[in-house]
């Protein structure tokens, strides 16, 4: 062990022989006679300390190693789990929720969240009322620059509406298109400018999956869906535009 440490303490030594300062927690020096001051014992227990660190990283390392292991095969089995609900609903058979149907066969992923909005959505439906649908997205208009990252000035936010009057109280599903209707039978649309749309509002399943998660750079919402009085709250700073929809429709 002492011939050890002596090795050790030499190439640390020629490591900095050759510097005029050493800078940092140890004072700074013309030369490295402090360091010979470190004794053997010293130059084990820094040893000890740095084997000890090592032995630590490659239980975390083998520990993350495992738990990605675990995740990849719960995957691999939600992921089979779901194709074979699928062949069997494609078959003709069914959870006799349509809800869940449409949620198996559109969405990459069946999670809670997913079945729960629509439930929300379909249980806020009462005929006769206002329905708003937002849709923002983040478009980049500022200039690429190395090393720099993008500010939110590079970035131009984009609304679109559609808005219409609650005819029925039940959402219409389509497996084959992945799509969803909200029964309205018309609606306007507010993307340049108001026009009018005949037709139920119909939403693309990975849009809903957005519904009231922030963009990445502003912070408000991707997709919403405003009901009755929340649909005239929205539009209180947009009174000109709710107008001219209101018209239309």
């Amino acid at each position: 062990m002492i011939i050890q440490n002596e090795r050790a303490r030499s190439s640390l030594v020629e490591r900095f022989s050759d510097k005029e300062e050493v800078v940092g927690s140890i004072p700074t020096v013309p030369n490295v006679s402090w360091f010979f001051k470190i004794t053997s014992v010293e130059v084990e227990k820094m040893s000890h300390e740095l084997y000890s660190g090592a032995i630590d990283l490659v239980g975390l390392n083998t520990q993350l190693n495992s738990q990605q292991e675990e995740i990849w095969e719960k995957r691999r089995k939600a992921t089979q789990k779901k194709e074979e609900l699928q062949a069997r609903i494609e078959n003709g058979e069914s959870t006799n929720d349509k809800i869940l149907d449409f949620a198996i066969m559109c969405h990459d992923s069946l999670v809670k969240e997913v079945v729960e909005n629509y439930q929300e959505l379909e249980k806020s439906l009462k005929s006769g009322q206002l329905i708003l649908v937002i849709e923002r997205h983040e478009i980049f208009s500022g200039r690429l620059e190395f090393g720099k990252d993008a500010e939110l000035s590079d970035y131009t936010l984009n609304e679109y509406y559609n808005l219409g009057r609650i005819t029925d109280t039940s959402l219409i599903f389509n497996l084959q298109s992945g799509k969803f209707e909200i029964p309205t039978g018309k609606y306007v649309r507010s993307w340049v400018g108001p026009e009018n749309v005949s037709g139920n509002i119909t939403i693309y399943a990975p849009d809903f999956e957005r519904l009231n998660r922030p963009l990445r750079k502003y912070q408000v919402p991707a997709f919403e869906v405003k009901v009755g009085n929340e649909v005239r709250a929205f539009f209180e700073d947009k009174t000109e535009l709710f107008k001219k929809m209101i018209q239309l429709l």
